[in-house]
């Protein structure tokens, strides 16, 4: 909470209150939904987390951003845009729009929940109150995710503000459902928006849930066919039935209006039809696929189109044209090595376009597409484990060379730190290249990658806290430091040489739960082969903030942030006295739900006595010991379960070898002797598992120091 100001109270629902807020430092205006933890089992509590954090990913311009999250004692802080105007109103306002403006709604809606279906997830919870709509016209959905994790104390029928109003018939019925009841519930807004109620409407809950399942829709006189079609496509009550996708997206009601057939131009005279260039197969592509009319012939069109380019002999105005084409329907086009080659000589001839607008297109917006293009052919090729030299054929067209140039010559937002979308792209691109393979690594350092990064300010905080494109081009610059970090220490001296660890620090404050994940990670690959940057850390603040994030709400934070500590304590004791507070913290890691966080805490605690026996007396104290012993009783199987899971824990395994650590040193062992708990504990596990098993000889190595 010492990150923002709570301002007022400006609604609340079945799940909680939502205040407006105001981010400290930076005045940005939020909104803060309160969900009280009371009464909610840890499972629901800890299936929540992972719901938020993907939500977290999600980016869309029809969906509200989810900017943070944490917890309290009593509650989860959800912190999301804030955006003004329900859809709520426009029916208590203007009680029934007209047909042509509910169609704009339901429109950016098809969009919203396409995308939210695409990434496996469900609304649940779709209603007027949860469609905000901007001045400009923007629709906006909120409120998604949270139902299945929070509504395990209610009931399906009153779990939504106390109506079904808007639920399908399988959930009032409480049979399993899917996605498609999301689309049900769009098909009720789009009815209640232009007849000026919902299609059944009774004060009565019973009459209510029988009306839903049994009686038919009946539609106004007033309304066209074509909404009529889609109204019916969604209301159907049999979900098997229901319009979905990818049919929904063709729908004439919601396709684009900008996309309809221009008017038909005055026929050409001969002197001008001599000087026309014959049409390229592919000009009359549809701009977007759910524009398609034929889809299927115009995706094999292109298809071909990629296949067999030639940039070289493209005018600049068709060579962007089908770029854009291309990029639009980069989801469905077949990704082979040879459409990927064809992608990389398409940004390579865009590249060195003037920077000006062509075919009505930004040059900026022509590159974004090519990269967009060429990150998406390239990690589905990248999926064939066949294509073991495909990193051979990104260095002979030079790829990383291109986007290296682009980036030189891409303008720079003057006046604040945001970042066009172009950019973010290319670094997008970067990234899953530098991840790809090492010779793309350094491929990328030769060609002044670190200093492009330092040039441009990609690490600044005011990136991270700033737009969603900024903040995510922030972390995918410390993937990259992180990769870099992580294959060599020969990449040290270089990322010394930009003063890291100051950035570094100021990132782990960013309240933005992905930038500090990336950042201490990067931090745990800068101290993963040497103590180079020890003093650095130390000097700069990195190290207490790695302390403070063991406790951070967020899960993906407590990991690295464990990871990085256990590698600050792994090369020498130098930071061994002011690692001493770390330890309670990383006590309470050791009952983590995440196997890879109890496994990184346990790990540290035993790099915590590695060197030396400087901190013996605080492992005594704090009970390290007996916490060890507590992870791997946690883990052990009850009677009649298969050993399976414990062989297979990493945390258990670690926590034995840190245990083992301890009992280097006499008053660490003797602390150990102290009971029979820890040799009883060896001798069992010894006897469920298998010579050959790690954790049986982990137990038995264990056995030998405490005998000594």
């Amino acid at each position: 909470m010492e990150n923002y100001h709570v301002l007022h109270l400006v609604g609340q629902g079945c799940f909680g209150k939502v205040y407006k807020g105001r981010r400290r430092h930076t005045g940005q205006i939020v909104a803060m939904k309160f969900i009280s933890k009371r009464g909610k089992p840890e499972k629901d509590q800890q299936q929540l987390r992972l719901e938020i954090g993907i939500l977290q990913r999600l980016e869309h311009e029809n969906i509200i951003r989810l900017l943070d999250w944490f917890e309290t004692n009593t509650d989860f802080v959800v912190v999301t845009q804030f955006a003004h105007g329900e859809l709520f109103e426009i029916f208590q306002d203007d009680k029934r729009l007209p047909e042509a403006e509910v169609s704009n709604i339901a429109r950016q809606l098809v969009k919203a929940l396409n995308y939210l279906h695409s990434q496996k997830v469900i609304h649940r919870d779709m209603k007027p109150q949860n469609v905000l709509i901007g001045s400009n016209g923007t629709v906006k959905l909120c409120d998604f995710g949270f139902a299945r994790a929070m509504s395990s104390d209610t009931t399906v029928l009153t779990s939504i503000k106390g109506t079904p109003l808007y639920m399908a018939p399988e959930l009032v019925q409480e049979r399993p459902y899917d996605g498609s009841v999301d689309l049900w519930s769009l098909g009720v807004i789009c009815y209640e928006l232009f007849v000026g109620q919902p299609p059944f409407y009774t004060n009565s809950l019973v009459s209510l849930v029988r009306l839903i399942v049994q009686k038919p829709v009946r539609y106004p006189e007033s309304m066209s066919e074509t909404f009529r079609s889609f109204l019916q496509g969604l209301l159907q009550k049999d979900p098997k039935q229901r319009l979905g996708w990818p049919d929904l997206l063709h729908h004439p009601f919601v396709r684009d209006p900008d996309a309809l057939p221009a008017p038909m131009p005055s026929a050409p005279s001969r002197k001008e039809l001599e000087l026309l260039q014959p049409p390229e197969p592919w000009e009359a592509a549809a701009k977007h696929p759910d524009e398609s009319i034929d889809f299927a012939v115009e995706l094999n069109v292109l298809n071909g189109a990629l296949r067999s380019v030639h940039p070289e002999q493209l005018s600049p105005r068709n060579l962007v044209r089908l770029v854009a084409v291309l990029a639009a329907w980069k989801d469905f086009l077949e990704p082979t090595l040879v459409t990927l080659k064809s992608g990389m000589l398409l940004l390579k001839h865009l590249v060195k376009l003037p920077n000006a607008n062509t075919a009505g297109i930004p040059w900026g917006c022509a590159v974004q597409a090519a990269l967009e293009l060429l990150l998406r052919l390239f990690e589905s090729v990248a999926k064939d484990e066949r294509m073991t030299d495909l990193h051979t054929e990104l260095q002979t067209h030079r790829t990383i060379t291109t986007i290296m140039q682009f980036l030189a010559g891409a303008p720079v937002d003057p006046g604040n730190d945001s970042l066009t979308p172009a950019v973010s792209s290319a670094l997008q691109l970067l990234v899953a290249l530098v991840l790809h393979h090492h010779l793309l690594a350094f491929e990328f350092v030769q060609h002044g990658g670190l200093q492009m990064v330092v040039s441009r300010r990609l690490l600044s905080p005011g990136l991270a806290t700033g737009s969603a494109v900024s903040a995510m081009a922030v972390s995918d610059v410390l993937v990259i430091i992180s990769q870099l970090a992580r294959l060599s220490r020969e990449y040290y001296p270089l990322l010394r040489s930009m003063n890291l660890c100051i950035a570094l620090r100021d990132l782990l404050s960013c309240g933005n739960a992905s930038v500090r994940a990336k950042a201490l990670n990067a931090v745990g690959n800068m101290v993963r082969h040497s103590d180079e940057f020890y003093e650095s850390m130390l000097e700069d603040g990195v190290l207490s903030r790695l302390i403070e994030l063991c406790g951070d709400s967020d899960s993906a934070c407590r990991k690295f942030a464990s990871f990085a500590l256990g590698n600050s304590a792994f090369h020498s004791d130098a930071l061994y006295r002011d690692l001493a507070p770390a330890v309670p913290r990383l006590l309470r890691l050791l009952q983590d739900v995440e196997e890879k966080t109890r496994a990184n805490a346990a790990g540290a605690i035993g790099n915590l006595v590695r060197n030396s026996n400087e901190l013996c007396p605080v492992m005594v104290r704090e009970g390290a010991a007996q916490g060890l012993c507590e992870l791997i009783l946690s883990r052990c199987p009850r009677r009649a379960e298969p050993v399976d899971k414990l062989v297979a824990d990493s945390s258990v395994k670690i926590a034995l070898f840190s245990l083992g650590n301890l009992a280097v040193y006499s008053e660490c062992r003797a602390e150990l002797n102290c009971s029979t708990q820890v040799r009883e504990l060896c001798h069992y596990l010894m006897k469920i598992t298998q010579p050959d098993d790690i954790v049986h000889k982990y137990s038995g190595r264990l056995l030998q120091k405490l005998s000594r």
